[in-house]
């Protein structure tokens, strides 16, 4: 799976291969940023798009603060999972 975070990091030979992969046309001609978005729009037409953020939650009332990824599946919902969490 892949993140929008982790594909703006990746190289543009890195998103070419996955573009090559994706059988996107005219991917060759495309910059950065729109090869990325591209990419985006492919992979999350077939669910392969991973919709997770860091997130850090402060609750005034009780001074709790709770840090790890944000999970939001197709259906809306959420979880925040640890750091550690190990997503399949």
């Amino acid at each position: 799976m892949y993140t929008k975070e982790s594909l703006k990091k990746s190289t543009l030979a890195e998103l070419r291969t996955l573009a090559e992969e994706l059988k996107l046309e005219g991917y060759e001609r495309l910059k950065k940023e729109y090869l990325v978005e591209e990419i985006i729009k492919s992979l999350e037409d077939n669910n392969r798009l991973d919709e997770k953020v860091d997130i850090q939650i402060e609750n005034p009332e009780t001074d709790y603060i709770a840090e790890g990824i944000l999970e939001v599946l197709p259906d809306g919902f959420g979880f925040l999972r640890s750091d550690n969490y190990q997503s399949r």
